[in-house]
């Protein structure tokens, strides 16, 4: 099976078996909301019980396939305004059933004042609720905090110096480059390149292989192609697999996107 710099197109949990063990570097995913937003293929209405055993079937199965001392961040959202605590639902099966190590978590404020309307009872507290513009990247790793194999890296002094403090802020423009702007008129909940630029950046040798289990609209993906990493891609949605193939034909190498 070819897999690497592929994006393969079935249920995650059938295709892990046949990647090759240890030989994934760095996982960086989106996990669904479960909030009832309209992807192509996947139903975003499971019972919560539910929806958090499928989150860690999908995690367990990943395991053999990192690399010891490989990392996995997950990018997710609580929902009903923080009301249900699904990332460290995330974080309690990740550590205490699965055995990965937790390295940190980071904060990734949105800037989005679009839910500015979801106060609950407005101006009294009777029953007010708080909107999040802010979402949880959780970084783990396998069975070692530090990487154990030798590399190359290509993350500036100055990068890693903001980039290492724990809350993230992206630029206006991460919002407002093409590829996010495209993505979103594809894909319901995409997010911006800047979060994975990141990652890869920060978390991986130039030598890595990225994957992203549940790819939507590629944005991992391309990412790792920009950055010269490896990447495989894995998604149930034929549409969303051909616009992620198409999408990668035209990344330039090296990184020109936000450099500054």
């Amino acid at each position: 099976m070819n897999y690497l710099n592929e994006v393969i197109c079935g249920n995650c949990l059938k295709v892990f078996p046949k990647l090759p063990a240890e030989s994934v570097d760095l996982v960086i995913t989106s996990v669904p909301y479960n909030t009832g937003h309209p992807y192509d293929v996947y139903k975003d209405t499971k019972k919560y019980k539910d929806y958090i055993d499928f989150l860690q079937k999908i995690f367990k199965g990943l395991y053999p396939v990192l690399k010891k001392g490989g990392r996995v961040a997950i990018n997710v959202g609580d929902q009903l305004n923080g009301k249900v605590h699904t990332h460290v639902d995330i974080c309690e099966f990740m550590v205490h059933d699965l055995g990965y190590m937790q390295m940190t978590t980071i904060i990734w404020q949105k800037q989005n004042t679009s839910r500015r309307t979801s106060w609950g009872t407005f101006q009294s507290p009777k029953n007010l609720s708080f909107p999040t513009p802010f979402e949880y990247i959780m970084v783990f790793a396998k069975e070692s905090y530090a990487l154990l194999n030798e590399g190359t890296t290509d993350v500036t002094k100055e990068e890693f110096v903001d980039w290492s403090m724990a809350m993230w802020t992206f630029p206006r423009k991460a919002y407002k480059e093409s590829t996010y702007l495209i993505n979103h008129k594809i894909h319901p909940a995409p997010f911006p390149e800047e979060l994975p630029k990141r990652l890869i950046k920060m978390l991986a040798w130039k030598e890595a292989t990225i994957l992203d289990p549940m790819s939507g609209s590629g944005t991992t993906l391309i990412a790792a192609k920009r950055l010269g990493r490896n990447y495989i891609g894995i998604e149930l949605s034929k549409n969303y697999v051909e616009y992620s193939k198409q999408k990668l034909k035209y990344v330039i190498i090296p990184y020109t996107i936000f450099d500054k």
